[in-house]
């Protein structure tokens, strides 16, 4: 924010990723107080709270159950930890929900828009495009649908291009890598919960690379398409699926993205049939998962014992730990009548 304040490019930041659109949003950080940001991202939070209960109520949620899954996002550790120590990722899952928010409602505009917008953002919701133009086809027949299906594209393609354009002019081919193609090519040398870190480690530098983190898209890519296919019909599912798969099977993969799928949980499990004890059992196995990541990083970290083959076992172990539950929700959700997903 500071740079773009004196008239610089928020590049000039040589870690920073993303749009210049949230450096713009920022920019009371500089001439009104400098936790601006981190205000605004809790505000975010709690907009999300705000329409995962509207969500829940709209789907026939009682009153008080809506208030619950509400309050399971704003008192969630990762939630109340990310926003507040100035990540902007709940304005990224405030743009989802509420794309799935006015697709409930029937409001293809606005849907459309926030779409858009979550696009631009943080790329990673590009992968919900085919899922809602499948459940469009599902919806209205395919001659129907190419009203509504013209309508996403021509919006929120409108507004990607427009904010893409708009962003080239200011800051040029700088903006267009930083922003997106980074993504492709990129290549982590830092321990993270990503099964491919420790082949990225080990080869960082050379052209092998490179090959491997493009090579890493193609597993991910084929989930993605194959959950659009098959849960489209349930599109707070499909997207809470493509998240978690989306997650699991990136090649960098740190605490923040874990937010992400969070947020949609509220939204989904009011709807499946699934037993308490299979819901804490699931809890339980994730966070035994991660805890057991966390404490080899510890050792390598802040103790700077040699422990990259227990990171990685343990990265490994995670990754099968979030391709069970990814299972069980699968299984659940199809035994679940329709009725109840409705």
């Amino acid at each position: 924010a500071r740079h773009v304040w004196e008239g610089d490019s928020p590049y000039e930041r040589l870690t920073y990723r993303y749009s210049p659109l949230l450096s713009y949003i920022i920019l009371p950080n500089v001439f009104l107080f400098e936790s601006f940001g981190k205000v605004l991202f809790a505000l975010a939070d709690i907009g999300v709270g705000v329409i995962i209960y509207r969500i829940c109520v709209l789907r026939g949620v009682k009153v008080e159950a809506a208030k619950f899954w509400c309050a399971s996002w704003l008192f969630h550790p990762l939630s109340v930890n990310i926003s507040t120590r100035g990540n902007a990722d709940s304005i990224a899952c405030l743009l989802i929900l509420l794309t799935l928010y006015y697709q409930l409602q029937g409001k293809n505009i606005k849907t459309a828009v926030c779409f858009g917008l979550s696009v631009h953002f943080r790329i990673f919701p590009i992968y919900f495009g085919p899922t809602l133009v499948l459940f469009y086809i599902s919806k209205y027949r395919f001659v129907g649908s190419i009203p509504h299906i013209l309508l996403l594209g021509l919006i929120s393609g409108g507004i990607f291009l427009s904010l893409l354009a708009l962003f080239y002019g200011l800051y040029g081919y700088q903006f267009l890598f930083e922003t997106y193609l980074y993504h492709f090519i990129r290549k982590d040398n830092r321990h993270n919960f990503s099964v491919y870190f420790y082949d990225l480690y080990l080869k960082y530098g050379d052209q092998s690379s490179t090959l491997t983190a493009l090579l890493a898209f193609i597993p991910q890519i084929m989930v993605q398409l194959s959950a659009s296919l098959y849960l489209h019909r349930d599109l707070s599912f499909a997207f809470l699926i493509q998240t978690l798969a989306l997650v699991a099977f990136n090649k960098v993969s740190t605490s923040q993205y874990f937010l992400w799928y969070v947020a949609l949980f509220p939204v989904v499990l009011p709807f499946l049939q699934i037993r308490k004890k299979t819901a804490i059992g699931l809890v339980l196995l994730w966070i035994i998962g991660q805890a057991n990541w966390l404490f080899w990083a510890y050792r390598l970290e802040f103790l700077g014992e040699n422990t990259f083959d227990q990171v990685w076992t343990a990265s490994i172990l995670f990754f099968l730990v979030n391709i069970f539950i990814i299972w069980q929700l699968l299984d659940i959700h199809a035994k679940t009548p329709n009725k109840k997903r409705s």
